[in-house]
């Protein structure tokens, strides 16, 4: 399963945090879609008083790659005992850097993620779910996250993040190695990760997320993603992104909540499977709608059960 995230408030290059800046990709406000997945972005970090940015030790033969801010470009300086031929471009799918060296997204030449390029695997690198911090700015790529890694949900201050999987494959046909996860794709294709699924009816969230669906999975599949909701937002308030909706509920079009002024407005999950359902209680003029048709959605394993949204009948 595939997401490309634009219409969430939240910054994907710094972490699921509320947008602060629109400076990025389109990522995050589901549907999904931050301005529809991401689409509100954020902010940078990173600030250097120099033209040249941090140097890591490489894993081979002692070289250092060496950062120009000014042009994104990362420059291999020698030891004197050979290195490995680098290639132009690379592919986060493919992985097909050279040993000790690992493809990752940066921006050149622009605020945003719009190239990839073979940058140095830490001595010391973290796994999927590892701490992981950044060195400088997130946009130039240096982390120290393994090869099949990559560092996100960084926080802008500190610059600290989690390992997540990069997906592997291809764009059109990506895959990631847990049966519970889908790949979620911003920054046109160049910055993909594997997210594992939750369910609405029993969040696993870390606090202050929200399990709501993304709108560019094929299934539309629950993710936890940054509660973007306002104080006071309830039943059929209005909503602006997916996550904008305390937990709970999801971010429907007017057409389907009963009474909607807005756009978009919340309605509470529910379990299809209820003996008496709960939606007219909660949402009048609404009946509980299993999200996944039969034969679509998440392995069973990985969800409790059936889950749906109150919407008209």
């Amino acid at each position: 399963m595939v997401e490309k995230w634009e219409g969430m408030n939240v910054d994907p290059r710094l972490g699921r945090l509320p947008a602060l800046v629109a400076l990025c990709l389109s990522a995050c406000v589901m549907p999904m879609s931050v301005g529809d997945e991401p689409a509100d972005d954020g902010v940078g970090s990173g600030d250097s008083s120099s033209t040249a940015g941090p140097t890591t030790a490489s894993p081979t033969d002692g070289a250092t790659s060496t950062m120009d801010e000014d042009t994104g470009t990362a420059g291999m300086e020698s030891t004197g005992t050979g290195e490995p031929e680098i290639p132009e471009d690379c592919s986060t799918y493919l992985k097909d850097c050279p040993e000790g060296y690992k493809c990752m997204p940066r921006a050149i030449g622009d605020t945003s993620w719009n190239d990839t390029e073979c940058v140095p695997v830490a001595e010391d690198p973290g796994g999927p779910g590892d701490p992981c911090t950044y060195l400088g700015d997130p946009l130039m790529g240096i982390e120290d996250c393994d090869a099949n890694s990559i560092c996100f949900y960084v926080d802008p201050e500190t610059l600290m993040g989690t390992c997540y999987e990069m997906c592997g494959n291809s764009e059109q046909e990506p895959t990631c190695e847990d049966e519970c996860a889908v790949c979620v794709i911003t920054g046109d294709g160049i910055f993909s990760w594997c997210e594992v699924v939750c369910d609405p009816l029993a969040p696993s969230c870390l606090p202050g997320q929200v399990c709501v669906p993304s709108s560019n999975t094929y299934d539309h599949d629950f993710l936890c993603v940054p509660d973007a909701s306002a104080p006071g937002t309830e039943i059929g308030s209005s909503c602006e992104a997916t996550n904008a909706c305390p937990a709970g509920m999801v971010c429907l079009d007017d057409a389907e909540v009963p009474g909607c002024t807005g756009v978009r407005c919340c309605s509470p999950v529910c379990d299809p499977e209820a003996v008496v359902d709960p939606c007219p209680g909660m949402l009048p003029g609404s009946v509980c709608t299993p999200w996944y048709q039969p034969g679509e959605g998440p392995p069973a394993a990985c969800i409790g059960g059936p889950s749906g949204a109150c919407m008209v009948p």
